[in-house]
Formats: C-alpha cells, sequence, structure tokens
C-alpha cells in the first residue's frame, strides 16, 4: 500500500509548501487540505498536504489499485486521538471521498 502512494508522488509527510498562504495566495481556486489524513473505511494510511484540484486523479488511481474507496480528513479530525475512528466517523468527517 505504501508503494501505491509512492509510485503517485504522494511521500508519506508530504508539504506542498513551506508557506501555507503562500500557497493559497497563488492557488485561490484549489481546494487544499494541509495536514490531510487518508483512510479507508478500516482506519489511517497515509498524512501529509494535498491539493485535491491536482491530487484527486492520483487518490483514485491508489483506491483503483486498492479496490477501495479512499476518504480525505482534515487535520484534527483523524490525529492524534482520532487515528483510531470508526468507519461511520471516518465517511462522517470525510472533506473528499474517491469513487
Amino acid at each position: 500500500m505504501r508503494d501505491l502512494f509512492l509510485l503517485e508522488r504522494l511521500n508519506f509527510g508530504r508539504m506542498l509548501s513551506g508557506s501555507k498562504s503562500g500557497y493559497m495566495n497563488t492557488n485561490p481556486d484549489h481546494e487544499v487540505y494541509f495536514n490531510a489524513n487518508v483512510f479507508t473505511r478500516e482506519g489511517k494510511l497515509w498524512w501529509g498536504d494535498l491539493d485535491i484540484t491536482i491530487d484527486a486523479e492520483k487518490l483514485q488511481n491508489i483506491a483503483d489499485a486498492m479496490e477501495e474507496k479512499l476518504y480525505v480528513l482534515r487535520e484534527m479530525d483523524g490525529r492524534f486521538e482520532n487515528e483510531e475512528i470508526s468507519e461511520i466517523e471516518i465517511m462522517k468527517k470525510a472533506v473528499f471521498t474517491t469513487n
């Protein structure tokens, strides 16, 4: 599974930019989640910055290879005490879901 993310150039802990505001100013129409978390219904797989406008196809490729849906959660919805959350909570808190 880890290799699927690396093949799509989604390194674990990935940073889009050293400046969140700078990135948003440069890409104002993009759907961006800094410190995002990617889950399947079973649990957390990946974390890092995602620009859904650019990365949606990459996430879909990974989901297709895994034959599972991927769910993107915001930073605090999938970190610390929220890393082990129920399938219902994962689906409820997702800000982006693959097909």
